[in-house]
Protein backbone atom coordinates (compact mmCIF):
# COMPACT_ATOMS: atom_id res chain seq x y z
CA UNK A 1 0.00 0.00 0.00
CA UNK A 2 1.18 3.33 -0.96
CA UNK A 3 0.84 6.36 1.40
CA UNK A 4 0.67 8.67 -1.42
CA UNK A 5 -2.01 10.88 -0.77
CA UNK A 6 -2.51 10.43 3.06
CA UNK A 7 -2.21 12.98 5.84
CA UNK A 8 -2.04 12.22 9.09
CA UNK A 9 -2.24 15.38 11.67
CA UNK A 10 0.55 14.38 14.19
CA UNK A 11 1.58 16.48 17.08
CA UNK A 12 4.00 18.76 17.44
CA UNK A 13 5.96 16.98 20.09
CA UNK A 14 5.39 13.81 17.61
CA UNK A 15 6.76 15.83 14.21
CA UNK A 16 10.10 17.51 16.50
CA UNK A 17 11.23 13.62 17.53
CA UNK A 18 10.60 12.07 14.37
CA UNK A 19 12.77 14.94 12.51
CA UNK A 20 15.34 14.42 15.56
CA UNK A 21 15.34 10.65 15.44
CA UNK A 22 15.77 10.42 11.30
CA UNK A 23 19.28 12.65 12.40
CA UNK A 24 20.12 10.46 15.19
CA UNK A 25 19.43 7.09 13.24
CA UNK A 26 22.00 8.75 10.55
CA UNK A 27 24.89 8.70 13.03
CA UNK A 28 24.03 5.65 14.46
CA UNK A 29 24.20 3.85 11.34
CA UNK A 30 27.30 5.67 10.64
CA UNK A 31 29.20 5.07 13.69
CA UNK A 32 27.76 1.77 14.80
CA UNK A 33 27.05 0.07 11.10
CA UNK A 34 27.02 -3.55 12.57
CA UNK A 35 23.86 -2.78 14.72
CA UNK A 36 21.15 -1.78 11.64
CA UNK A 37 20.05 -4.37 9.24
CA UNK A 38 20.44 -1.14 6.25
CA UNK A 39 22.29 1.08 5.16
CA UNK A 40 22.84 5.14 5.64
CA UNK A 41 21.43 5.71 2.13
CA UNK A 42 17.69 3.52 3.63
CA UNK A 43 17.72 5.66 6.82
CA UNK A 44 14.84 8.03 5.51
CA UNK A 45 12.58 5.38 4.22
CA UNK A 46 13.16 3.73 7.51
CA UNK A 47 12.76 7.01 9.59
CA UNK A 48 9.17 7.29 7.33
CA UNK A 49 8.35 3.91 8.37
CA UNK A 50 9.35 4.89 12.18
CA UNK A 51 7.16 7.60 12.12
CA UNK A 52 3.87 5.77 11.59
CA UNK A 53 5.12 2.80 13.95
CA UNK A 54 5.66 6.01 16.14
CA UNK A 55 2.29 7.63 15.76
CA UNK A 56 0.07 4.66 16.18
CA UNK A 57 2.16 3.49 18.81
CA UNK A 58 3.42 0.05 16.98
CA UNK A 59 7.35 0.91 17.66
CA UNK A 60 9.37 -0.95 19.60
CA UNK A 61 11.48 1.36 22.32
CA UNK A 62 14.88 -0.95 22.53
CA UNK A 63 17.83 0.89 20.93
CA UNK A 64 20.92 3.08 20.47
CA UNK A 65 18.91 5.90 18.17
CA UNK A 66 15.60 5.87 19.89
CA UNK A 67 17.35 5.94 23.66
CA UNK A 68 19.44 8.93 21.83
CA UNK A 69 16.73 10.57 20.89
CA UNK A 70 14.61 10.54 23.62
CA UNK A 71 17.81 12.03 25.79
CA UNK A 72 17.85 14.73 22.64
CA UNK A 73 14.32 15.77 23.34
CA UNK A 74 14.39 15.66 26.96
CA UNK A 75 12.31 12.70 27.99
CA UNK A 76 12.52 8.90 29.82
CA UNK A 77 13.40 6.52 27.48
CA UNK A 78 10.79 4.18 28.49
CA UNK A 79 7.32 3.82 26.24
CA UNK A 80 5.17 5.65 28.28
CA UNK A 81 7.08 8.50 28.27
CA UNK A 82 7.51 8.32 24.35
CA UNK A 83 3.51 8.01 24.36
CA UNK A 84 3.04 10.76 26.23
CA UNK A 85 5.30 13.20 25.01
CA UNK A 86 3.97 11.87 21.88
CA UNK A 87 0.27 12.74 22.61
CA UNK A 88 1.17 15.99 24.00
Amino acid sequence: MSSAGLFVVMSHNLNNFCNEYEEVLTQCVLYYPNEYAFKVAEVPMVAIRMRWAFHDGSFHHIGRAIKATCKRVGIKHTRKAMLEYFRS
